[in-house]
Order: C-alpha cells, then sequence, then structure tokens
C-alpha cells in the first residue's frame, strides 16, 4: 500500500481518538449539574455555603385558559399530594401554590402557577424553587433527581433554569476582593465581561464554558454572577454566585 494511505488512516485514527476525548470530556461537563460546578469550586477555595436555590421557570401557552388553570390545580393536588396547596383567586389573578410540607428536611420546595388575566386571555408561567442550607452528596443527588424525574410533571417544554449559592470566605484577611475574585473566575476558566468594584464590594458578569445559558449584552453575553463583599470587620468575606444570574440578595 501507498505511503499516502498509511497517512491517511494515520490521520483518521488520530482523528476518531480526538473526537472519542472531546466527546468524554464534553459529557462529563454536561452531565454535572451548574449547583455542583459552583459547589465544586468553592469547595477548592474553602468557601462555607450558607443557603443555595434552583429556580426553574417556563411560560405558559397563549391559549391558556381559566379551565386550564383548573385543571392543573386538581391534576397536580392529586400527583403531589404530600405539598401543602392554596389558591389565591381574585378578578384578575389565578395563584396556585404547593410547598413541601416535611419541616425535617434539609431542603424546601415550591411549586407555582400564576396566572393574569388579560380580556380573554391569560397570561403566565410556572416556577419551581428548591433550596436549603445544608449540601452534601445525598442533597446533591436528590437535586439532580428532581430535574430529571419531578420537573417534567409540571413542565412541558424547555424552562429557564437559575442556579445560586451563598456563602463566606474565612480566608480573606491578607487578600483583596479583585485579587480572590479573579482567581475564582480563572476557576471557572471565564472570561470577565463587566465588573463593578468597590473598596468593600466587587460585583462581576462572567462568561464561562462551563455553563450554557448566555445572555447578551452590548458587552459581551455571559452566564455567570459573582458578588463578594468583605462584613463590616473584615474578618470574613460573602460571597454570591449564580448562574446566568444571581437570584439570592446579596
Amino acid at each position: 500500500m501507498s505511503k499516502r494511505f498509511y497517512l491517511q488512516m494515520t490521520v483518521c485514527t488520530l482523528f476518531f481518538i480526538f473526537i472519542l476525548i472531546f466527546s468524554g470530556k464534553a459529557n462529563s461537563v454536561t452531565n454535572d449539574s451548574d449547583l455542583n460546578k459552583m459547589m465544586d469550586i468553592i469547595s477548592k477555595h474553602n468557601g462555607n455555603i450558607e443557603e443555595w436555590s434552583v429556580l426553574a421557570r417556563e411560560e405558559l401557552e397563549l391559549d391558556f385558559s381559566y379551565a386550564d388553570f383548573e385543571k392543573v390545580a386538581d391534576q397536580w393536588q392529586k400527583e403531589i399530594p404530600d405539598f401543602t396547596w392554596e389558591k389565591q383567586i381574585s378578578q384578575d389573578r389565578l395563584i396556585l401554590t404547593g410547598k413541601s410540607s416535611d419541616q425535617s428536611l434539609p431542603y424546601a420546595e415550591k411549586i407555582q402557577l400564576t396566572t393574569e388575566l388579560n380580556g380573554k386571555n391569560i397570561q403566565g408561567f410556572i416556577l419551581y424553587e428548591i433550596k436549603g442550607s445544608e449540601w452534601n452528596e445525598k442533597v446533591s443527588h436528590l437535586v439532580d433527581e428532581r430535574q430529571e424525574y419531578f420537573l417534567p410533571k409540571f413542565f412541558h417544554k424547555s424552562p429557564s433554569f437559575f442556579s445560586c449559592i451563598k456563602g463566606e470566605f474565612n480566608d480573606m484577611i491578607d487578600k483583596s476582593l479583585l485579587e480572590k475574585s479573579m482567581t475564582i473566575i480563572h476557576d471557572f476558566n471565564g472570561k470577565m465581561i463587566e465588573n463593578l468594584v468597590e473598596n468593600n464590594f466587587v460585583s462581576l458578569t462572567v462568561n464561562s464554558p462551563l455553563f450554557t445559558k448566555e445572555i447578551p449584552t452590548e458587552a459581551g453575553s455571559f452566564d455567570l454572577q459573582i458578588s463578594l463583599r468583605k462584613t463590616a470587620n473584615e474578618d470574613k468575606t460573602t460571597f454570591v454566585i449564580g448562574t446566568p444570574i444571581l437570584t439570592i440578595e446579596y
């Protein structure tokens, strides 16, 4: 056989190996939840988690009706009987809220169907939230299960997800806020898009290849926000990190 043939075979083999390696890396990034990615990096920096949350939101169909609201309300209450349910009905608004009722759990869940009457049409959205203050492997597995098996009971298209964590660092005495934030950005493989830097506060918008839900701006698209703030006595630094935006107050 010709040298050219062997060269072509070698190139094809190397290309195939590259595809396998790249696919494996892409799958490992994709399969890990956004919350876990943020938790891993904060753990690397010895951060203490005080609060975490995942939100999912989906707009209602344009032809949604009052009859649909009642149908959904009956369906949800039958399928999730261990939630505490409440209806709020007024002339221009219909709201159905379900909350987890087991106070012993290290997390709390809420699902809400909110509608506003606009003439003969109803506009609204479905909002799901799970949040807690304790994070471990068991809770991480539960959050992943919720997204894979529980949420399809409520959402029928592709909801928008928002993941956020809040906590504090205890090792910031000799480091500036900007220095610490740049280290965190580096660990996210991120590129800074916009920033607000003050003496005791830093707020950053970042584009990271670890996340996929980008928000466009004039300065460029971003998918991650980071906020750091020094406490009054400056012995600790609080942080809030979210993708694609912050949903926990800072």
